[in-house]
């Protein structure tokens, strides 16, 4: 998926400082590399009114750049040829002067903006940064006047964070006396009133502090490293991390950063995102496996009122669906349907549901019942129940935003409820989520009902939703979403012990059993430990389903302490 782009800018702000000790000043400039055309390895040219002192010039060519170029040529991108300067801020005419950089603090700003030209990655406008980079593994030390830099950039409105190594390390000590490392804490402390102060140890760390899931995926995509492997890298550590970091997961990370346009109502955003996402697939002459599913998947989980009142429809031109379809083969082909009715907003019954994935776990042939016993443990324990089924359901409620806390009708309360409930199976099992907005209505109803028994069932549900007692339609979907926690998290539970024990003899499960009874013994009565395993053994189902009721019970006493 390369994309032959005639050039890119990178652009990172920096700060420089002139004078020293009390009369010294700071002032912040923009770091820019502009890359043109596609050669073996990437060249480096100097140029504008600011200089750089010929050592620091070498550095930049012999450190600097061999790891942009590792970096790119990794993800199986060319060198450019890079004109680098840095913009006047009119620094030579304040203090009369030639400007020339002769300190290593700008390394890393200089990085940042030939890594962004080189492989098309955007960087943060409001964020400046300073450091050296001191080894050709990517390591980042102190630099001096930490103090007067972070002075100038909390008095700037338009910077919002400032970027800087991390004090703590070793090597970034080293060439600080005490007293300066104490003035340099004091000025981050100091400037973590007005700024988000991040420090880094190497380049692995500014990377993932500096580039966002929106920013990779575009350069991915311009790039074409959207699903390629990356290439081995030669000089392992932060390098190699950089690389895995831009490399893995884009596909994810367009999903994520689509989900997210579509729920802002960003219908150019999404559009744009969406026509360079099957634009890189066309160049590979590949459909995109689930493409139209996982979108009408996508489409089907929002609010109504987003997909009704924020979006404009359609999402892809249809002339870009065909030309992408043409590279269906196979069961892709009723893909395609799908793809054309999600990018036209259509979610209803016409919309296949997607078939179920089962996941799976060891089945424990082999391994004694301690063993088998541990791994089950660890899978239903409250911790990793809360991350295993927890988390997914509270960030879907959580990122679940209503412009209304009321309904106006039945035929509402029903588009909304079904849009959470899809939302919510997207984020916990996508594989077994259907894509039919008409199903989803069946299960969002069965799970109200289930949720408000004993307050008055669907019913009460509506009434809260339209006449508010506990907080209107926010408090339906936060008691739905407490349910369905429930329910997957016994399901977890009963489906990790059935994959154990179903395949296992009767003198397997029996000693299973035995091992999970001995475990629980100090909280069970006497009359219980002394029972032979044999009598629980085909109960397993009750007898965990009650135990985690009995957790979750615990948990709640807790929480009122």
């Amino acid at each position: 998926m390369k994309n032959n782009a005639s050039g890119a800018t990178g652009r990172a702000r920096a700060t420089l400082v002139f004078g020293e000790g009390e009369h010294a000043k700071a002032v912040i400039v923009t770091v820019v590399a502009r890359a043109t055309g596609r050669i073996r390895s990437s060249e480096l040219h100097f140029s504008g009114p600011v200089t750089f002192e010929t050592r620091i010039a070498k550095h930049i060519s012999d450190v600097i750049l061999p790891i942009v170029n590792m970096i790119a040529a990794s993800l199986g991108l060319g060198g450019r040829r890079i004109d680098l300067c840095v913009v006047n801020p009119g620094a030579a005419s304040v203090f009369d002067i030639g400007v020339q950089i002769d300190g290593f603090s700008a390394d890393v700003p200089v990085f940042l903006a030939l890594l962004s030209a080189c492989i098309q990655l955007p960087l943060p406008v409001e964020m400046v940064s300073t450091g050296h980079i001191a080894s050709g593994s990517g390591d980042i030390s102190a630099v001096g006047g930490l103090q007067t830099k972070l002075s100038v950039a909390s008095g700037d409105e338009s910077i919002k964070c400032f970027l800087c190594p991390a004090l703590g390390e070793d090597h970034s000590l080293r060439d600080l006396c005490p007293g300066a490392a104490a003035e340099a804490y004091g000025a981050i402390s100091n400037a973590r009133r007005k700024l988000r102060v991040v420090t880094v140890s190497n380049i692995a760390d500014l990377a993932h502090a500096v580039f966002t899931d929106e920013a990779i995926l575009s350069a991915a995509l311009k790039g074409g490293f959207l699903s390629a492997p990356s290439a081995p890298v030669s000089a392992p550590g932060p390098v190699e991390e950089v690389v895995r970091f831009l490399a893995e997961g884009n596909e994810k990370r367009f999903w994520d950063v689509l989900e997210r346009h579509l729920l802002r109502g960003n219908s150019a955003e999404a559009k744009d995102l969406l026509y360079s996402y099957t634009q890189a697939y066309i160049r590979e002459k590949v459909y995109p496996a689930g493409f139209g599913r996982r979108l009408a998947q996508l489409v089907g989980s929002l609010p109504p009122a987003t997909r009704r009142l924020r979006l404009q429809f359609p999402l892809l031109d249809t002339s870009v669906c065909v030309k992408v379809g043409q590279f269906a083969v196979g069961g892709q082909v009723e893909d395609i349907r799908l793809l054309l009715d999600a990018t036209a907003g259509k979610v209803g019954s016409e919309a296949a549901p997607l078939s179920r994935t089962g996941q799976t776990c060891g089945d424990g042939e082999g391994a004694d019942a301690e063993a088998t016993l541990d791994i089950l443990m660890s899978e239903i324990d409250e911790v990793s129940l809360a991350e295993t089924v927890g988390l997914p359901i509270d960030t879907a409620r959580a990122t679940y935003v209503l412009d209304s806390a009321t309904v106006d009708s039945h035929d509402e309360f029903l588009d909304t409820i079904s849009a959470f409930y899809l939302r919510v199976c997207r984020h916990v099992h996508p594989g077994a989520c259907p894509a039919d907005i008409e199903a989803a209505r069946d299960e969002a109803v069965a799970l109200i009902e289930g949720a408000f028994a004993g307050r008055g069932g669907l019913e009460a549900a509506l009434a809260e939703a339209r006449t508010p007692v506990h907080g209107g339609m926010r408090y339906v979907l936060d008691v739905m979403a407490d349910r369905l926690k429930a329910e997957r998290q016994i399901k977890h539970v009963n489906r990790v012990f059935k994959e154990a024990l179903d395949p296992l003899d009767s003198l397997s499960r029996t000693s299973l059993m035995a091992a999970f009874l001995r475990r629980i013994g100090p909280a069970l009565p006497e009359e219980i430990r002394a029972a032979p395993p044999e009598r629980f053994a085909k109960h397993y189902e009750v007898i965990v389903k009650t135990y985690v009721e009995s957790l979750n019970r615990v948990k709640e006493v807790l929480r009122t302490l």
